[in-house]
């Protein structure tokens, strides 16, 4: 990227795991991680620091089904990926030095997981189930591991979550409704994580799927 202007060149292209979807980097900016839907895995990509590009795929580890959008927890310890169809959350803990995954336990969801978010803390996380219209809550383990607490629905008419967001000062949340084109929003207690409904749903674009907080 051109730092004055913004302009992206490409760097060209390389070979991933088949219908690769979802991808986050890691904090560090060594190591890019991506699922694919087709193979059901995760995999991790090295970035060569002085050129941006990437290395060739390293070992893979598999998920649940139908992996959507990964999440890669800001400490970079642990990546988690919904699966949409086995209705789960997979986590894989990843070794800082060489970017490898090691898998973890997967964690029951609500109906049809797309998203998942956790708080700067790791000690809180959330899961947009778009089928069953609701976000899951979870509390995290200092070792990863997800239990599920309760749910929020959306309410209003509001449907098909499919990402959720904190603002920065993580007392406020936003859901992406697929479905109905809209955002719902959320006040958060940062105490337990528990998400209350606040207010009704945005109109958005039609198809909205993602969301970012400027």
């Amino acid at each position: 990227m051109n730092a004055a202007t913004g302009v992206l060149a490409s760097l060209g292209t390389i070979a991933s795991v088949g219908t690769t979807y979802g991808i986050t980097i890691d904090p560090d900016g060594k190591f890019v991680y991506v699922v694919s839907q087709g193979l059901n895995v995760a995999a991790p990509h090295t970035i060569t620091q002085a050129t941006g590009l990437l290395s060739g795929v390293g070992t893979t580890q598999s998920t649940g089904t139908s992996p959507f959008y990964l999440y890669l927890d800001p400490s970079g310890n642990f990546l988690y990926a919904p699966n949409s169809t086995t209705n789960n959350i997979s986590k894989f803990t990843i070794n800082r030095s060489t970017g490898a995954l090691s898998a973890g336990t997967s964690t029951p969801a609500g109906t049809t997981p797309r998203g998942f978010t956790a708080d700067s803390q790791t000690k809180f996380g959330y899961s947009s189930d778009l089928g069953g219209n609701t976000i899951t809550h979870y509390t995290i383990a200092s070792d990863g591991v997800l239990t599920a607490t309760g749910t929020a629905p959306s309410t209003g008419g509001a449907t098909g979550p499919i990402r959720i967001i904190l603002d920065g000062s993580e007392r406020f949340a936003y859901s992406v409704l697929n479905t109905t084109g809209q955002i719902l929003p959320f006040t958060r207690n940062i105490t337990t994580g528990v998400l209350t409904q606040n207010g009704a749903a945005v109109s958005s674009a039609t198809g909205t799927r993602d969301i970012a907080i400027y």
